[in-house]
């Protein structure tokens, strides 16, 4: 199975194997923007232009917790891998910490200076690596959402921020020409 996020509102489940739709799709109000399944494939996490992250169970397709609001638009989601934490880059210059236990706030924002395009955890969930419009790539620790590092810059637009799969370095990526 994989899911997909659509500009028709809505995230969808598909079968691999045949292509096909599984079950009815978990819609929003606005475009999604990101999906993604939780490590062990029973949750899924939405971000959409509609201002909210959504956590959803895979089985019965329903919301877990209320839609967690922001201030503008979600442009990606990731999950913790215990499944604890939902986080999201949002165009309001920071990443959103959610508890998908409750749907209430996990952390106070994490701040850049302008709009966050993506957030991922490490393999280990102990750091988050984020990106946007600022040029620089921020990599925080979890236990205290304080930062671990100087940003990591570059001289133009950052494409990708990824962790290697131990988790013990980053790697950016960026319209400068240059991967660090």
């Amino acid at each position: 199975m994989f899911v997909t996020a659509g500009d028709d509102k809505s995230a969808r489940i598909w079968d691999a194997r045949t292509g096909a739709p599984k079950g009815e799709p978990f819609m929003h109000d606005d475009g999604v923007t990101d999906a993604v399944f939780s490590r062990d494939g029973k949750y899924i996490a939405t971000g959409s232009k509609d201002r909210t992250a959504r956590f959803w169970e895979v089985a019965t397709g329903k919301q877990m917790t209320e839609p967690m609001q922001h201030v503008r638009a979600v442009n990606s989601v990731d999950l913790s891998p215990d499944g604890a934490y939902l986080i999201a880059a949002c165009d309001d210059s920071t990443v959103r910490v959610w508890r998908t236990a409750t749907g209430q706030s996990g952390a106070e924002p994490l701040q850049h200076d302008g709009a966050v395009w993506s957030a991922r955890f490490s393999p280990d969930g102990r750091m988050v690596v984020s990106y946007g419009k600022e040029k620089l790539a921020r990599v925080w620790e979890t236990a205290s959402w304080k930062l671990v590092t100087e940003p990591l810059a570059h001289t133009a637009q950052i494409n990708s921020a990824v962790f290697s799969k131990d988790g013990a370095f980053v790697a950016t990526a960026s319209t400068d020409k240059t991967a660090r």
